[in-house]
C-alpha cells in the first residue's frame, strides 16, 4: 500500500484512513514515514526518561527524571531530589557516591571541596554542602 503525506508531526494517519489525520494523543509521539516522517501513520506512548509534546519525544532534560510513561511536560516526573544526580533521559535518580553533594535539580553531583579519605568516610549526608565533612 502506498503511504500518504500527512498534516504535521501534532497528527498521524492510520492505515486505511487516507490522508485525513487523527491528532496525536497527549503523552504519545508518531512514527512512520522513514526519513521524512512525513508519512506518519502510528503513534506511540511516550517511554520512561522521555516526555512527548505535539507529537515529538524529547529525553526528559537535565535535573529531572521520568519514572512514568507518557509524560507530557518537560518537568517529566519532577526535579531530581536532594542527593541525587538525574542526567538527561534520567529514569529513577541516581543516589550522590560519598565525597559528592546535591542540593536538588542537579544533573550531576558536586564533589567536595578539599575532599579526602577521612572526610568521605565521616561524611553521612550527601544532600547539601554542609555534609561534606571538611
Amino acid at each position: 500500500a502506498d503511504q500518504v503525506e500527512c498534516g504535521e508531526v501534532h497528527e498521524y494517519c492510520p492505515t486505511g484512513s487516507g490522508n485525513d489525520p487523527f491528532s496525536v494523543s497527549p503523552g504519545y509521539y508518531t512514527t512512520g514515514g522513514g526519513t521524512s516522517n512525513r508519512t506518519r501513520s502510528v503513534q506511540q506512548p511516550c517511554e520512561v526518561g522521555f516526555y512527548c509534546d505535539g507529537g515529538v519525544r524529547m529525553p526528559c532534560p537535565d535535573g529531572t527524571y521520568g519514572r512514568r510513561p507518557k509524560q507530557q511536560s518537560r518537568l517529566c516526573s519532577g526535579y531530581c531530589p536532594k542527593g541525587h544526580e538525574c542526567p538527561e533521559g534520567t529514569i529513577a535518580p541516581v543516589k550522590c557516591p560519598q565525597g559528592t553533594y546535591a542540593t536538588g535539580g542537579n544533573w550531576a553531583c558536586n564533589t567536595c571541596p578539599g575532599r579526602n579519605q577521612e572526610a568521605d568516610r565521616i561524611q553521612t549526608c550527601v544532600d547539601s554542602r554542609r555534609c561534606c565533612g571538611y
